[in-house]
């Protein structure tokens, strides 16, 4: 069976990609982080349990593992929290009524169905 990656799948791993280059100037210098989420938020360590579960996610959806599909929602639960528990009070409104939404079709839902269509090719 010819394991055929697909345009939306290759996209979807190469945002992948771009989303860890972002984590890295954020875990060598998180002041930009620290100033937004304020002090209290630990960023290095949500971008850095982010890296360390995104890196094995990367690889084990281009090896066509099943577990590197479980570790991809894994990270989105890491994504979540760095992105969103953090957000100072003024903001929160805002960032739940029209972020959210956006953030669960784009990280979740639209990652499903992506990955259900190449689900037979996962080992």
């Amino acid at each position: 069976m010819k394991k055929d990656r697909g345009i939306l799948l290759t996209v979807f791993l190469v945002f992948q990609v771009f989303s860890l280059l972002y984590a890295v100037p954020q875990l060598i210098n998180p002041t930009e982080c620290t100033a937004y989420y304020g002090p209290n938020h630990n960023c290095q360590l949500s971008y850095l349990a982010g890296f360390v579960v995104g890196i094995p996610t990367i690889i084990g959806l281009l090896k066509w593992k099943k577990w590197g599909v479980f570790l991809y929602f894994i990270y989105i639960v890491i994504a979540l929290y760095t992105g969103f528990a953090g957000i100072p009070e003024q903001y929160r409104m805002f960032n739940y009524i029209y972020t959210l939404p956006l953030v669960s079709i784009f990280v979740l839902i639209l990652p499903l169905w992506i990955i259900k269509r190449k689900w037979k090719y996962f080992s």
